[in-house]
């Protein structure tokens, strides 16, 4: 016997995300940029990533 279910699944998921840069003085900048990723249940919920440097 032959399985003729599907194994798809549709979800809903939404990705933002911004940039922020900051010249603290003429030697030190300030970088940082901060993700979001939400998404349903199902697909695993909402993944947050930030990320803050100074060069």
């Amino acid at each position: 016997m032959q399985d003729d279910a599907s194994h798809s699944e549709d979800s809903f998921g939404l990705t933002l995300g911004t940039d922020f840069s900051f010249e603290v003085s003429s030697d030190i900048d300030f970088d940082a940029s901060y993700n979001i990723q939400m998404l349903d249940a199902a697909s695993g919920g909402n993944s947050h990533h930030l990320k803050a440097i100074t060069v």
